[in-house]
């Protein structure tokens, strides 16, 4: 055969296997696991920072996707201490993917990572804030908007026996934040109770925290704190957490993130902590959306470039399904360090080289932070 028809034939055989992977023919549980074939795929998922508080269930979901696809492989790898842009693409590029999959938790973290994936004449596919769309070739999203409007319903329930709340939404330069206010307050507005004190603007984590330190210095006996950006809760100001128990011990608070680093803070249903209710996705899902939407835009860059994750209602009550589901999608993913009353995991490490793990071998947690936010004033308990 002459050797242009064999090259022909053999990219035709790979992506017959490809196509029938993606169109859910499975290997029988009884069939011994096949080598990485050598033509085969390779997926590089990255993040701007190891510490992004979805990241590991997001690459927990990926790796999900490739330890069960026989054709693909990959790895999902954040950056060293103190590693350039340049050097960590350089590392990602050495490993000559045909697609990146990159996590998004702000524009300005990740857009740098992006335009060097585009240099590079990648496809690249975005979870999180959405990226210019000359940047990305595809986009996993949750919509926050109908988190906030599924937030709004379930005030009336999570807030038991409280008549008001203050609320602090986020600046709307385009990135749909006034959708997400909009939905809010189109069920909030329906609703006799409870009732909004008062309304403030804050943007990013510091201007959240003086937004909610000001509505409660100006209502300390309101029942609960809703924010729309959850950045302060999941890294808040030092300190800061004790000032707000001075100025309003009873304080509590809702927000748009069920990242596991905010689990802690619902305690248990009988001992509640800090947070009434979360509303945020299974970020394994959509890691594992985002390696497989990666592929089919490799095989075909005319599939539809966009996929959503449902968000979901989680409270004290709900938080241990919502727990086991969340480990199930991000690969077995160890969470029990995340959970009230849990004690730190010693082990939050990856592996060196950065390349997926077998599902059974997935990185365990980081311990949860110091700053989580307990049980208020006069809970039951020390």
């Amino acid at each position: 055969m002459h050797p242009f028809g064999r090259g022909r034939l053999l990219r035709l055989s790979l992506h017959l296997v490809l196509s029938a992977v993606l169109t859910g023919c499975e290997r029988a549980a009884d069939e011994a696991p096949r080598a990485r074939p050598a033509g085969g795929l390779w997926i590089s998922v990255v993040t701007p920072s190891e510490y992004v508080a979805d990241w590991p269930g997001v690459a927990g979901g990926a790796r999900r996707y490739l330890a069960t696809t026989p054709t693909v492989s990959g790895e999902c790898i954040a950056p060293r201490a103190n590693e350039t842009v340049a050097a960590f693409m350089q590392r990602v590029l050495d490993r000559k993917p045909a697609a990146i999959v990159l996590l998004v938790p702000s524009v300005a973290l990740a857009e740098p990572l992006a335009r060097a994936v585009r240099a590079a004449h990648l496809p690249l596919i975005t979870i999180g804030e959405p990226l210019p769309d000359e940047l990305a070739a595809g986009h996993v999203h949750v919509s926050a908007a109908e988190a906030g409007e599924l937030l709004a319903k379930a005030l009336p329930t999570v807030i038991g026996d409280g008549l008001s709340y203050v609320l602090v939404r986020t600046p709307a330069p385009g990135d749909g934040a006034e959708r997400v206010y909009d939905r809010f307050m189109s069920v909030a507005r329906q609703q006799a109770a409870p009732r909004l004190l008062a309304e403030a603007e804050g943007g990013g984590a510091a201007g959240v925290a003086t937004a909610v330190t000001e509505l409660l210095e100006q209502y300390p006996r309101t029942s609960l704190v809703v924010t729309l950006d959850a950045a302060v809760w999941l890294d808040p100001p030092f300190g800061w957490e004790v000032g707000l128990r001075r100025t309003s011990p009873d304080y509590r608070f809702a927000t748009l993130s069920a990242a596991p680093r905010l689990w802690a803070a619902l305690g248990t249903p009988e001992r509640p902590g800090r947070a009434v209710a979360l509303v945020g996705a299974l970020d394994g899902d959509r890691g594992y959306a985002a390696a497989e939407l990666a592929v089919r835009i490799v095989l075909n860059p005319e599939t539809p470039r966009r996929r959503g994750v449902p968000s979901e209602l989680v409270t004290a009550g709900t938080l241990a399904d919502f727990a086991r589901r969340y480990s199930d999608a991000a690969g077995g993913l160890d969470i029990t360090g995340w959970l009230p009353g849990a004690r730190p995991s010693p082990d939050g490490g990856e592996r060196s080289d950065g390349t997926a793990r077998p599902v059974a071998d997935s990185p365990k947690p980081a311990p949860a932070p110091e700053k989580s936010f307990g049980p208020p004033a006069g809970a039951d308990g020390p």
